[in-house]
């Protein structure tokens, strides 16, 4: 699951999920993004058990002429 907010936002964090795909690299782009913003990210892995635990926070600001986001980490699968 993913998460995105604005840094500045006092709303909690709220999950989505993101497709995943069975290889040793995933990555996700963020879209519609505004210019020249700080966002925080947090990525949490589920499965049929429940949840884990949150990723540490990442902070991010956007360029002031681009308007999307990619982000990514290694998952250790291998086929």
């Amino acid at each position: 699951m993913l998460d995105l907010k604005c840094k500045r936002s006092t709303e909690p964090y709220t999950f989505k999920p993101v497709e995943f795909k069975h290889t040793t690299f995933q990555h996700f782009e963020i879209g519609d993004l505004n210019r020249f913003t700080e966002y925080s990210i947090v990525v949490q892995a589920y499965n049929s058990r429940g949840a884990g635990p949150p990723s540490e926070e990442a902070l991010v600001r956007t360029l002031e002429f681009v308007l999307e986001l990619q982000i990514g980490y290694h998952t250790g699968f291998q086929n």
